[in-house]
């Protein structure tokens, strides 16, 4: 069995958009020898099935606050829940991690982000 946390940010802040309808996805439809972990900043949604482990860890919406979630939080919280792989849906992996990452963006190409935290 491989542990997998996903970042669950989008489901939270984001629940239609593509990434979160990506990972929703990914859960339903994940091998059965994945033990699916989601790290969220805030109440799991409601169709997050009970097969899966959330871990909530509440955070503000903010771009300073999604930037220290994907470069600090994730990496550390993977490592402390024992994860081999961290799942992202976006493609904003954290820059200095050891910790293996897989990339599924579902995201639609935005305008450039506006001051040094929203990058």
């Amino acid at each position: 069995m491989i542990k997998v946390l996903y970042d669950g940010w989008t489901a939270v802040y984001q629940p239609n958009s593509p990434p979160a309808i990506h990972l929703l996805t990914l859960l339903e439809q994940r091998h059965p020898e994945v033990q699916a972990l989601v790290a969220l900043p805030g109440e799991p949604p409601e169709w997050l099935s009970g097969e899966v482990q959330a871990h909530v860890l509440p955070t503000a919406d903010t771009p300073g606050a999604r930037l220290a979630w994907e470069q600090r939080q994730l990496p550390r919280l993977a490592v402390s829940l024992g994860a081999q792989l961290l799942h992202l849906t976006t493609a904003t992996p954290a820059l200095f991690s050891s910790l293996p990452v897989v990339l599924s963006p579902a995201e639609f190409p935005a305008p450039k982000p506006k001051g040094l935290a929203s990058r």
